[in-house]
């Protein structure tokens, strides 16, 4: 496992790595039994946690074209399922096609027996 002093910039460095959520698990775990014992630490994490919520107040919200939404959930999600009658109509045309073969093939007398 990696130490937290280890990593480069030291344990300020480590604690703005917390607040911004990149440490790996392993590392993540490693720091919370450090952040534990120190208080210093532990003062270090919530200066950079307000700092970092402070970048984002400037920031007005905008919302992103529907295009780039809709591209962003497929990516996140997959492609959504087809309408309902896209997944029906094959299978309507089936049975509309089976109902027409059928009725020609009686109608047509093409089943009436030879003798009959």
């Amino acid at each position: 496992m990696t130490q937290i002093t280890d990593l480069p910039g030291g344990p300020e460095a480590s604690a703005a790595e917390y607040a911004l959520g990149l440490l790996s698990e392993e590392d993540r775990f490693g720091f919370e039994r450090q952040l534990d014992g120190d208080p210093e630490l532990e003062q270090e994490v919530i200066a950079w946690a307000g700092f970092l919520t402070t970048l984002t107040e400037t920031v007005p919200p905008k919302t992103p074209p529907a295009a780039l939404a809709r591209r962003i959930e497929r990516a996140a999600f997959g492609a959504p399922p087809p309408a309902i009658w896209r997944q029906v109509l094959p299978y309507a045309l089936g049975a509309i096609a089976g109902a027409g073969i059928a009725w020609l093939v009686f109608s047509s007398g093409l089943l009436v027996g030879a003798g009959g």
